[in-house]
Order: C-alpha cells, then structure tokens, then sequence
C-alpha cells in the first residue's frame, strides 16, 4: 500500500518549530563528525586513513571502519553544498517511501561498494581504501531521480539529467585519478540505488507479487486445473448429436478460465482484490446453474 502520509513518513517531533526526521540526525552526525576530523587533523597525532575501510585487511578493525568511514572526511568549499544536497535527497526518499526504506538504502549504499571492493581486491590483490561518503552521495542522488525523475534542478532542468552528469563527472574522475576500483565501488552504489527505489515503488501497486514468491512459483509443480469444456460449434455438435444444437461460448466460463490460467502461471497471489471478486461470483454462479 501507499505509505504517504503515514508513521512511517511523519517526523518524530518538532523542535522550536523544526520537524525532526531520520535525516535531520544523520545529517547532525555527519557534520559532528566533519568537525571531530577537522580537530583532529589538525592536532596531528592520528591519521584519518586509519578510520577508513581498508582491503585487503583482516580482523574486527576492518569491519568497525566499515560503518565509521562515511562520517571521516575534510572540510572543503564545497562541504555545505554537499551537506544541502545530501538533506534534500534524503529528506525527498523518506517523506515519500518511509525512515525503514531510508535505511535500508543507507545500508546498501555502505555495504554495496565495500563488498565489490573486497572481491576484486582479494581476487586481484588489489588494495583499496573507503574513506568519505561519496558512494553514499552518488548513490543518494541516483535514488532522487529515480524516485523523482521529472522534478527541475534549479527551476527547468529535469532532475534524472543532474544525476547522468554527476556520475559521468565522478567517473571521469576516478578514471583521471587511476582508481578503477573506485570506479566499481561508484556504479556499483549508483546501480544498488536504482533497483531498490524501483522496488519499492513496484511494493505500492496491488498486483505486486514479492520475488520470493515468483521464484517459488518457477520451481513450484504447475497444478492441473480441469474446466469445464467449452461449447463446440454447431456443425461438430450436429455431427454428435442431431437432437442438441450448440450453445453460445459462455463469457462466464471464459472469464474464469482467463483468471485460472494466471494462478497457474504466476500463483494464486499474483491475483488483484478484482480477480479474485470476479473468481468468487465466477464460483457462485455456476453453482447457483448446477442447482437448476
């Protein structure tokens, strides 16, 4: 079902007029600990690369930096610009999809690069360093436009274009830069994103049918439905039966046979709320002309 207007969507409260959603506390925690690596950059006793998410690299550390290496990152001009974006993005997919769906993508976009980080390094021996949130911002803005793919950036250009020109721009640059499994790390995020927004919106439509179930239902042993035949035409009839003349194709019968031959392709719950209400007077009909 729709979640708009729901718990899920609402902020937890308000504060002096400011509502508070998931995405107001993630973005305070990302500028705190913007400003804990500034202070400590600048005392110069700890190497922030130390925090990040390093393959190949064995034991508990590597797994404690997986979370901790999108919150460790420098100040530039462009810190608050990317601080605004981030919110918007994020504000835009939980107010429409819900704080559950916000983070599950969070978690997809920090575990989807790491994971493709860590085959290929291990495969190649090829070592590689997670540091920052970019994953997590192109990712973020891949999931705004496939949510809202006709919204304008800055009043006449469609948003799906922004997102096409910021990840060719990251691509070039991590071609430029040689880092061509940042590269896998960037598409792979952006390609996490889309699917799973595409997802959750299919979630909404009533005749959505979870892939769990569709895969079941290729495995599953096809029942054999048997329905009652159809009427033959008059001349097979005449050459039968002289006595009885054919009937006309009962749209009864043909409507059920269309609705049965869907469950044995795709299950008896891939049925809408209307096919099944069809199927039920389908069934008190014929019922009601087996008691005549």
């Amino acid at each position: 079902m729709p979640r708009y207007l729901s718990l899920e969507t609402e902020p937890f409260g308000k504060w002096k007029g400011i509502p508070i959603y998931l995405t107001t506390i993630i973005v305070a925690v990302m500028v705190a600990g913007l400003i804990t690596c500034a202070f400590i950059e600048a005392e110069g006793s700890f190497d922030l690369r130390a925090a990040g998410f390093l393959v190949p690299r064995d034991g508990w550390a590597n797994a404690i930096t997986l979370w901790i290496h999108p919150l460790v990152a420098r100040f530039s001009f462009f810190t608050p610009f990317a601080i605004f974006c981030f919110y918007w993005w994020s504000i835009g997919i939980e107010t429409h999809l819900g704080r559950k769906a916000l983070t599950q993508l969070l978690v997809l976009l920090i575990t989807i690069p790491a994971a493709a980080s860590t085959l290929i390094a291990y495969t190649l021996n090829v070592p590689d360093l997670l540091l920052g949130n970019f994953y997590i911002a192109a990712g973020m803005i891949v999931a705004f436009s496939t949510l809202y793919p006709n919204s304008l950036a800055f009043g006449f250009i469609p948003f799906k274009y922004v997102a096409v020109a910021c990840v060719f721009c990251g691509s070039l640059m991590m071609v430029a830069e040689k880092r061509f499994l940042g590269l896998v790390g960037l598409w792979s995020a952006c390609l996490a994103a889309m699917l799973f927004i595409k997802h959750a919106l299919d979630r909404d439509f009533d005749d959505y049918v979870p892939f769990t179930t569709r895969v079941r239902n290729v495995f599953r042993r096809k029942p054999k439905l048997r329905v009652l035949p159809r009427p033959e035409s008059r001349a097979e009839s005449h050459a039968q039966s002289t006595a009885v003349d054919s009937e006309p194709e009962d749209p009864v019968m043909a409507e059920v046979d269309a609705i049965l031959e869907k469950v044995a392709r795709s299950g008896l719950q891939s049925l809408t709320p209307s096919e099944h209400a069809r199927l039920q007077k389908a069934r008190e009909e014929l019922q009601r002309r087996d008691k005549h």
